[in-house]
């Protein structure tokens, strides 16, 4: 057994490779057994390992106990640092790092931190850091903690006893939060055909720092990878997901304590040879009319009395509100491109327009639920719409056209129905309701334009050459000249003069 032993002393750097994996590991003493392929390294331990699914990595330790073949490994008092990471939403130029008392990594990526404390920040006192029991990072998305605080500067704002961010999503991506209007809301979006875009939006607001938008976007994935149904889970896979997000057709039913509930549909489809855009929704709002009674927000009257919201379409009432988009554009044989979006009311957008697909767990958990904004920064009333329809076509002449008619083209046509909103008089009920129903204003057709068209024609309609005044004699030619002179009562006394000795010279001669 003795001869399996390799002792390697001073500054020792050595390398194993696996795959397209390349593990460097630098230590004071390396101690390597051949016959199990372990590696124990002790003093100024650092490990960088490249090519693997956790992309760049670097590990300081003061000692190491490393399985060359599997690239397992036991890290004490170590320090980790990654520049990529899929169970981690990294801010662009910034680092995960981890330290830990004890942690280990297993062949499969997962490495397991005990007590260990986690940031993007690499300053001496990090702005921000999680401290657990146990935190896990996984393959794929998952992402996990045991008995953590959340610590702002010195500052512990958070407990969190257990907590697991899974690799796999629910068919139905739900999302729950509270607000101070709606109350606690439930929204939920199928894919039946294609599937959830990647999330790259930011609940921070605009003013917060870097650091603040890192802790609430920590957790979301960086890329999309591919994906197995298995029952109501969608099983995220190691591969990167190829292909692409523009084609889908969705479903949508969200629920609101307060305000009531919403259904839809959507789709939208891209890239064909003649119809290059097609997109389109449909969504039904069952809502209550919300009252305002200082800060508080409530589905019922001064009264009393729960207003459920109507509408109307085309003269007939609707027990419920709505809004609907198609929008359409067609590039072969001619140019058209045609907008119609319509709405119940200026309110439809703000009430139910303010709706995710992706879980913000860290900011659900942060917000305080007596705080809960009513502020829908993503969403505003609807003042006006148009629907309109424009394009262009050029079409083929004929031949016994030509040349009297080259080109024939309508090179744009349009026609638009302008909608504006309007105040409505409203019967007066014995409570506010007149003041907060979204019926108190309606759309109006405000501006028609049946159409706009201009066009050209363009073509010859007789042609001839003027030639020229040279005639061809053998190989050479007469010129003909037409000297031009001026009557002598336009010329100066000194023209004068010069041509009348010209004229006597002439004759003299």
């Amino acid at each position: 057994m003795a001869d399996d032993c390799i002792i390697l002393k001073g500054s020792v750097t050595l390398s194993v490779k696996k795959g397209n994996t390349t593990t460097v590991i630098s230590a004071d003493e390396v101690n390597y057994n051949r016959a199990t392929d372990m590696l124990y390294a002790s003093g100024s331990v650092s490990l960088s390992q490249t090519g693997g699914t956790n992309g760049s990595e670097n590990i300081t330790a003061s000692s190491l106990l490393f399985n060359t073949a599997t690239l397992e490994g036991i890290f004490d008092d170590g320090r980790v640092v990654q520049a990529k990471s899929d169970s981690i939403n990294l801010p662009s130029g910034s680092t995960l790092i981890v330290s830990s008392d004890i942690f280990g990594r297993a062949d499969s990526g997962t490495i397991a931190f005990k007590r260990g404390e986690l940031t993007f920040c690499d300053d001496e006192n990090p702005h921000w850091r999680i401290k657990a029991t146990r935190i896990w990072l996984l393959p794929g998305n998952e992402f996990a903690f045991f008995n953590a605080l959340l610590y702002v500067g010195y500052i512990p704002v958070l407990y969190l006893p257990a907590f697991y961010y899974p690799k796999d999503e629910l068919l139905f991506n739900p999302v729950f939060g509270l607000r101070s209007r709606e109350g606690y809301f439930f929204q939920t979006t199928t894919y039946i055909l294609g599937r959830k875009p990647l999330d790259t939006s930011s609940d921070s607001s605009d003013d917060d720092d870097d650091t603040s938008k890192a802790l609430y976007n920590f957790m979301r994935p960086t890329t999309l990878k591919d994906q197995e149904r298995q029952g109501l889970m969608l099983h995220n896979l190691d591969e990167d997901y190829t292909g692409t997000t523009d084609n889908y057709l969705k479903l949508m039913a969200d629920w609101y304590a307060n305000l009531g509930a919403m259904t839809g549909i959507a789709g939208a489809w891209k890239g064909g040879k003649y119809i290059s855009n097609i997109s389109g929704d449909l969504q039904l709002g069952f809502s209550n009319t919300i009252f305002e009674n200082g800060s508080t927000y409530l589905p019922y009257s001064s009264t009393g009395v729960v207003y459920s919201d109507s509408s109307s379409f085309l003269g007939l009432r609707l027990p419920f509100r709505y809004s609907a988009d198609i929008d359409i554009s067609v590039s072969k044989p001619f140019t058209l491109k045609l907008t119609m979006p319509i709405y119940s009311d200026p309110y439809f957008t703000y009430d139910f327009g303010d709706r995710s697909e992706t879980m913000d767990w860290i900011s659900y958990l942060l917000s305080n639920p007596t705080t809960a904004s009513d502020d829908n920064s993503s969403t505003t009333t609807i003042s006006s719409f148009s629907w309109s329809l424009s394009g262009s076509y050029s079409a083929k002449v004929p031949d016994f056209l030509s040349p009297y008619v080259s080109k024939l083209a309508i090179s744009s046509f349009s026609s638009s129905v302008a909608f504006s909103s309007l105040t409505a008089t409203l019967y007066s009920t014995g409570d506010n309701w007149a003041t907060y129903t979204p019926e108190r204003k309606f759309f109006y057709p405000s501006q028609i334009v049946p159409l706009n068209i201009s066009f050209g024609v363009s073509g010859t309609i007789f042609s001839f050459n003027s030639g020229d005044r040279s005639t061809a004699v053998g190989s050479s030619s007469v010129t003909y000249e037409f000297p031009l002179s001026a009557p002598d009562d336009l010329n100066t006394q000194t023209e004068r003069s010069t041509s009348e000795t010209s004229d006597a010279q002439k004759n003299d001669s």
